[in-house]
């Protein structure tokens, strides 16, 4: 029995530092994941600072292709305990010779999961294949909406269902523990899949990387071997970083939609300001080359966020235990307070958002004032996470702070991934990412960041 709770059955799969069992919580008698380091490391506080980070991570996310965090427990060593999911990994469901429709469904949902975590501070940083799940949609009584605005219909309760998991290295945006999430230079991955400047300690990590490394799957799950390949980690990397992409060259059965080699070319760009800006803004660019649908921005007023708590059960009864437990470690999630009586104003806002997106002329800015304690700041995020994980605008987002420079300056600084460069150097670099997002006729005296 762990922690005097969980009673082990089988191991799931084990790792270098770890392992993960299938487990039967005996209060709620659910059946869940529990993911825990190996013995020898339970001492290690880096290891256990990580595994928090992790579970922080988890905590915040609430979407149908994200694993969802029940507990966090410690047992001579933090362990977590997640959703169980019964599937198989990318590697293994690849193997069964899917379909073009089974890869592009595939694909569009891990977009899904990555536009999600992105829009809440969140980074993967080691999207690979082996953290990816595929398992069958869910029942009726699982049904709810995806973080575009729509419901999963019966159709697609049928086809393969994703689950992104192993948030172990991820980036998290506003963390407790600035040592570690905020070590946006670490030299860490998976060589097949880390983006160039994943290779490189100078360089700042940000979204870009987790869709360059979603381009390497989609390209293996259709030619059936990554890109770049090599016998060692270090030869891999130095492909990532120096070698053109080669020519793009399907299995022979599958039939792959015109524009899908340009499309992957593109999220294989070397620079990350090269990529698309976001995952929304490469769903859709998916989208337009094959006939599936995706969310536009007329859609019905999107539901505001209200992540729901994990100690909470299906008949609405809060596992208390569970919920101090996350509390105490600052896992409770920012976004979990649902807003609450702002449909007027959020209608309000979010017709300006189509307005703007609409406009051929320069976008305008929407500035949000009100009384101290009027709810603008659950507004504000609310209205910054909807609109950057469809990937409708580039969301600058930033808070004034005592002493630091201004809060306009670095949330344009990050925005746009200028990095530390010179100021002549920081200007020329603001003007190219700016041409890259569309801007037109900009005046040399006025791009100053």
């Amino acid at each position: 029995m762990l922690g005097g709770r969980y009673r082990l059955h089988e191991e799931l799969g084990r790792g270098g530092l770890g392992s993960v069992w299938h487990a039967t919580d005996m209060q709620s008698g659910r059946d869940v994941a529990i993911k825990r380091l190996h013995r020898e490391y339970n001492a290690d506080v880096g290891l256990q600072r990580r595994l928090h980070r992790e579970a922080r991570a988890v905590a915040r996310m609430d979407h149908p292709n994200i694993v969802r965090l029940h507990d966090v427990g410690d047992d001579g060593g933090a362990f977590l305990v997640m959703e169980l999911v019964a599937g198989r990994d990318l590697d293994t469901f690849a193997t069964g010779g899917p379909s073009t429709d089974q890869i592009l469904d595939v694909t569009e949902q891990i977009l899904g999961a990555l536009a999600y975590a992105h829009a809440r501070g969140v980074i993967h940083r080691d999207l690979k294949p082996e953290n990816v799940l595929v398992s069958r949609n869910p029942g009726r009584a699982e049904r709810r909406t995806d973080g575009a605005g729509r419901s999963w219909s019966g159709a697609e309760r049928r086809r393969p269902r994703i689950k992104l998991l192993d948030f172990g290295f991820a980036w998290v945006e506003g963390d407790l523990d600035e040592d570690i999430s905020l070590a946006t230079r670490d030299v860490f991955g998976t060589p097949h899949y880390m983006a160039p400047e994943q290779a490189i300690r100078d360089e700042d990590v940000g979204p870009a990387a987790d869709l360059y490394a979603l381009a390497v799957i989609v390209w293996e799950l259709f030619c059936g071997a990554p890109p770049f390949d090599g016998t060692t980690g270090a030869s891999v990397l130095m492909q990532h970083l120096n070698a053109p992409v080669p020519p793009f060259t399907p299995l022979p059965y599958l039939a792959v939609p015109a524009g899908l080699g340009a499309w992957l070319n593109q999220g294989l760009q070397k620079d990350p300001a090269q990529r698309f800006h976001s995952a929304g803004a490469m769903r859709r660019a998916l989208a337009s080359i094959t006939t599936r649908k995706t969310p536009t921005l007329e859609i019905a007023l999107p539901a505001a966020v209200t992540s729901e708590l994990t100690g909470l059960s299906l008949d609405g009864s809060l596992d208390t235990g569970s919920l101090n437990t996350l509390s105490s470690l600052g896992l409770t999630p920012a976004d979990a307070t649902p807003i609450v009586g702002r449909d007027e104003l959020r209608r309000w806002l979010w017709q300006h958002v189509v307005a703007v997106c609409s406009m051929p002329a320069p976008p305008r800015t929407i500035l949000l004032e009100g009384a101290s304690g009027a709810g603008r700041s659950r507004l504000c995020t609310w209205l910054c996470q909807t609109v950057a994980e469809g990937g409708w605008m580039l969301v600058a987002s930033g808070r004034r702070r005592v002493g630091a420079p201004s809060a306009l300056r670095s949330a344009l600084r990050s925005a746009l991934s200028l990095g530390d460069p010179t100021p002549l150097e920081r200007v020329a670099l603001m003007r190219q990412r700016l041409t890259q997002l569309g801007a037109t006729d900009l005046d040399p005296d006025t791009v100053v960041c």
